[in-house]
């Protein structure tokens, strides 16, 4: 017998920028009334190039929240307004969450 669990529909919103944006875009989210948020260190390769970590250059944080569509909406909006012309890009897409009770208040 398969078990249902109940999960959360939520939204993942990731945001991706030099490692210097970092804590401004934490400070950002926090503003907006995000509760919580999971910061990693990114390498990769897009239109800037390459980036990586090395000695001189710290290359790229993401920084990944699960939020409410309004509150979704609130943060790309932000990004956009207070990041225009540099180098962060930020997405967001439906996601389901455990437990379900976790993420209750966002909705």
């Amino acid at each position: 017998m398969t078990e249902i669990i109940q999960t959360a529909n939520v939204k993942l919103v990731s945001i991706i920028g030099s490692s210097h944006c970092g804590d401004r875009i934490a400070s950002d989210l926090r503003a907006l009334g995000v509760s919580g948020y999971t910061k990693t260190k990114a390498e990769g390769m897009g239109v800037h190039g390459s980036r990586a970590f090395g000695i001189v250059d710290g290359a790229n944080v993401r920084i990944d929240t699960l939020v409410g569509t309004e509150l979704a909406t609130a943060i790309l909006q932000t990004i956009a307004r207070n990041f225009a012309g540099q180098a962060v890009v930020a997405f967001a897409v439906d996601a389901e969450a455990v437990p379900a009770s976790h993420f209750a208040r966002q909705a």
